[in-house]
């Protein structure tokens, strides 16, 4: 098996589809994953609202996760709670991986990808949340050396870690 990592265009709608459905029909928990608005389905190929890279097995999507840049969806409240709001700030997420591609160092290679995009970009910060019970998910940043800032119920109604990282000096 060899893996290949590319931005996902908008041509792999049905792949990104069938990925999320897959992942959210074999999740025990099904608050781990906060649900995905048509809107933002559309927006996943803007540019200039999110950077979306996927993780292929020849030609199928098997993994994925996004950036949100700044001011999109739930960063402007994770700013506020963490109090960075001046500063350039990101958000890390939809990590998706289909179950057996797990283990594989798949996620952490996205994220690190990513997190390439935004120092890039001259974002300062990262953010990136989960539920508090995802273990994976909570490893998975941890080992990006996230720092756990606070947990508590964000305004869509989700209960998550928000972790922090300083991208200003890597």
């Amino acid at each position: 098996m060899t893996i290949t990592y590319k931005r996902i265009l908008s041509k792999d709608n049905e792949q990104v589809k069938n990925l999320i459905t897959i992942v959210l029909n074999e999740l025990e928990n099904k608050d781990f994953f906060i649900s995905i608005s048509e809107d933002e389905l559309e927006d996943i190929y803007n540019d200039e609202i999110c950077i979306l890279y996927g993780a292929y097995d020849k030609d199928k999507l098997v993994a994925m996760a996004k950036l949100d840049l700044n001011n999109q969806y739930d960063v402007v409240e994770l700013k506020q709670c963490l109090n960075i709001e001046k500063y350039q700030v990101a958000e890390l997420g939809r990590y998706l991986c289909m179950p057996e591609y797990r283990r594989k160092g798949i996620m952490k290679d996205l994220q690190k990808l990513l997190i390439s995009e935004a120092k890039k970009l001259d974002y300062d910060y990262l953010v990136v949340t989960a539920h508090p019970q995802n273990i994976a998910s909570n490893k998975t940043i941890l080992k990006e050396d996230f720092e756990l800032k606070i947990t508590r119920m964000l305004s869509n109604g989700y209960y998550r870690n928000i972790y922090l990282k300083d991208i200003r000096n890597l």
